[in-house]
């Protein structure tokens, strides 16, 4: 299976609300995740790659879908969706494979 280089953003628009995206030294350390959703600050957090934990760049991805998706079911105003850990995860990944094996090219139309 062929993969795609993808980019985390450092910010994007979601429901014409601005998210940043930043990067924490310390929090698997403080907060026990390796990526964390603020719901009333717009932000999502990820702990990137450091000598006292390894993140490899599939798995730096992987957290950002997966935060991701709790702020897109958030945006969406259902909050109980949000909350389910094992549906967002599996929607986030199922995102992340899209994205990096898409292809992308002139195929049937399109252009």
């Amino acid at each position: 299976m062929k993969t795609t280089q993808l980019q985390i953003p450092i910010s994007f628009y979601q429901y014409a609300q601005h998210i940043t995206v930043e990067w924490c030294q310390d929090l698997a350390q403080t907060q026990g995740a390796v990526g964390e959703e603020l719901k009333w600050t717009n932000r999502i957090r990820l702990q990137p790659d450091c000598p006292s934990y390894h993140r490899d760049k599939e798995a730096m991805e992987q957290a950002f879908f997966h935060e991701y998706v709790h702020k897109m079911f958030d945006f969406a105003g259902r909050e109980d969706l949000s909350a389910d850990e094992r549906l967002v995860d599996i929607c986030g990944h199922l995102i992340h494979e899209m994205l990096a094996t898409a292809e992308y090219g002139v195929k049937n139309g399109n252009r």
